[in-house]
């Protein structure tokens, strides 16, 4: 079984990262799609644009964005069959949630990757 990771996508490709998958709704800036190295990008898993922006514009709510974003993916009818596919992955090697922003201790790859591990432990 593989290991659920994340990182930035700035962040140089290692054969470690196994698969790789964007978890961001928006292309990160100055990267291309051939240095990205991407077998997924996830925007229909990524926070939507309305709590992207509270949360862009006031950093100090993550708490908030927290639980807001995890409701959407437990309400998305794409967030089950997006488990599947990572879970399929994991049984083969390491899988890569990549985002763009610099907060490394504050953003939505670490909330999906929690929320992700919970509905993986029947993987």
């Amino acid at each position: 079984m593989g290991i659920l990771q994340i990182k930035r996508i700035y962040d140089p490709v290692s054969p470690d990262d196994g698969k790789r998958i964007l978890v961001d709704r928006m292309w990160p800036r100055g990267k291309t799609h051939e240095e990205a190295h991407l077998d997924l990008w996830a925007e229909d898993i990524s926070p939507s644009a309305h709590i992207r922006e509270i949360y862009h514009h006031n950093p100090a709510k993550y708490d908030w964005f927290v639980k807001a974003y995890t409701e959407e993916l437990e309400n998305n009818p794409k967030f089950p069959p997006f488990v599947n596919q990572v879970c399929q992955w994991l049984k083969k090697g390491n899988v890569t949630l990549l985002y763009a922003v610099i907060t490394t201790n504050e953003n939505n790859a670490l909330v999906l990757e929690h929320v992700l591990k919970e509905h993986l432990k029947n993987c």
